[in-house]
Protein backbone atom coordinates (compact mmCIF):
# COMPACT_ATOMS: atom_id res chain seq x y z
CA UNK A 1 0.00 0.00 0.00
CA UNK A 2 1.42 3.25 -1.10
CA UNK A 3 2.11 5.65 2.14
CA UNK A 4 -0.56 7.91 1.23
CA UNK A 5 -3.41 5.36 1.62
CA UNK A 6 -1.59 4.25 4.69
CA UNK A 7 -2.35 8.03 6.72
CA UNK A 8 -5.20 7.79 9.21
CA UNK A 9 -5.08 4.32 8.91
CA UNK A 10 -5.30 2.00 12.49
CA UNK A 11 -2.41 -0.63 12.41
CA UNK A 12 -0.01 0.90 9.64
CA UNK A 13 3.41 2.63 10.21
CA UNK A 14 5.17 4.76 8.17
CA UNK A 15 8.72 4.69 7.39
CA UNK A 16 9.69 8.60 7.96
CA UNK A 17 13.33 10.51 7.99
CA UNK A 18 13.98 13.83 8.90
CA UNK A 19 16.01 16.68 6.92
CA UNK A 20 18.96 15.36 9.32
CA UNK A 21 18.42 11.59 7.92
CA UNK A 22 17.04 10.08 10.71
CA UNK A 23 15.23 7.28 10.21
CA UNK A 24 11.91 5.86 12.03
CA UNK A 25 8.74 4.74 12.10
CA UNK A 26 5.27 6.65 13.06
CA UNK A 27 2.21 5.38 13.32
CA UNK A 28 -0.63 5.82 10.64
CA UNK A 29 -3.26 6.47 12.84
CA UNK A 30 -1.89 10.01 14.11
CA UNK A 31 -1.09 11.13 11.25
CA UNK A 32 -2.93 14.06 9.41
CA UNK A 33 -2.53 14.98 5.63
CA UNK A 34 -1.43 19.05 5.93
CA UNK A 35 -0.37 21.62 3.36
CA UNK A 36 1.82 23.09 6.19
CA UNK A 37 5.06 21.28 7.46
CA UNK A 38 5.35 20.01 11.44
CA UNK A 39 8.11 22.20 12.85
CA UNK A 40 8.55 24.17 9.52
CA UNK A 41 10.91 20.76 8.16
CA UNK A 42 10.77 21.69 4.71
CA UNK A 43 8.74 19.50 2.27
CA UNK A 44 11.64 19.17 -0.11
CA UNK A 45 13.33 17.55 2.91
CA UNK A 46 10.60 15.42 4.65
CA UNK A 47 10.14 12.04 2.72
CA UNK A 48 7.96 9.40 3.63
CA UNK A 49 9.40 5.52 2.39
CA UNK A 50 6.72 2.79 0.87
Amino acid sequence: MPAGGKIGRQNQWLHVRDIEGNQGYVAAWLVTPSDTPALGVSLAAWYVYN
